[in-house]
This record gives structure tokens, sequence and C-alpha cells, in this order.
């Protein structure tokens, strides 16, 4: 009876040896498991977070590109309309001149030349 009583108790201890083996890799599992699932759900977030951010960028790059061709077509229009304003003084200038050659040289009309090239001569140059 004492060898079988001992041979009951090593198995006994065999099994609650083979149970706690069997808890403890359970429990191993169980962490692994648990990491896995943190480890997949922080690369979740960070790959989000990394898709938001080019996502923010390109929508800002593309904003301020219209931003930056706006204010390209804005830039072009004035100066179109000061070398449109310059033209148009020199146009004027022009005609006068044109005028004054014909009046002044050819017609050699001294009183023409006063009233009208002046008056302009002084408050254009000066003179």
């Amino acid at each position: 009876m004492g060898d079988s009583s001992l041979a009951k108790n090593w198995e006994r201890r065999d099994a609650f040896s083979d149970l706690e083996a069997n808890e403890n890799e359970q429990h191993g599992i169980s962490m692994i498991r648990s990491l896995s699932n943190g480890l997949a759900a922080s690369l979740i977030g960070i790959l989000l977070s990394a898709v938001t951010v080019i996502v923010v960028v390109f929508i800002s790059s593309a904003r301020l590109d219209a931003y930056a061709n706006e204010k390209s077509v804005e830039q072009v229009q004035r100066l179109l309309a000061l070398e449109l304003d310059k033209l148009a003084d020199l146009s004027l200038e022009y005609a006068w001149w044109n005028e004054a050659v014909d009046m002044v040289v050819y017609e050699r009309d001294i009183e023409w030349a006063d009233i009208n090239v002046g008056g302009y001569l002084q408050e254009r140059y000066n003179i």
C-alpha cells in the first residue's frame, strides 16, 4: 500500500505539474495575444496617423498651389494695367509731339507753340 500510495502521489504530482504547466502555457499564450493585439492596434494607429498627415499635406499643397496661381494672375493683370497706362501716356505724348513738330518745325508758329506746348513742357518737365 505504501508503494501504490507513493505512486499515486507521484501521479497526482505529475498531473498537477502538467496542469500547472498547461496553465502557464495558456497564460503565456494569452500574454502574447494581448501584446500582439496591442502592437497591432498601435501599428494601425500609427498607419492611420501617417495617412492623415499625408492627406493633409496633399490638400494643403493643392490649396497653396491654387492660391499661388491666383496671386500670379493678379500680379500679371496689375502689370498689364500699368503697361497699358504707360502706353496710353506714350501715345498721348507722341500725338502732342507730332502736332508740335508740324506746327513748330514746319509752320514756325511760335504763338501756337507757346499756347499748346509751353504749358505742357512746364507741367511735365518743369521747363
